[in-house]
């Protein structure tokens, strides 16, 4: 019974970080999508950001979340002009 309560407690402390880190990829592309809207940047240059957002969600989807949350925070600074 003591070993069950372990290894409960070990899985949840393994897996609890990779569940907040997924959490952030869906509010950073929110973030990207509402800013895009009201771009008044070049299309080029919105069509970059929209690879990099569409590049993101497929890594966020696949589980990397990392990557994905570095390439909304390139989105994102390209979105500051």
């Amino acid at each position: 019974m003591k070993n069950m309560k372990i290894i409960s407690i070990f899985l949840a402390l393994f897996f609890l970080p990779s569940v907040a880190m997924a959490g952030q990829c869906p509010l950073l592309i929110a973030k990207v999508d509402e800013q895009l809207a009201v771009s008044k940047l070049s299309d080029d240059r919105k069509s970059e950001i929209q690879m990099l957002r569409n590049e993101a969600q497929m890594l966020h989807k696949n589980g990397d979340h990392a990557t994905s949350e570095q390439l909304l925070a390139e989105a994102l600074e390209l979105l500051k002009g």
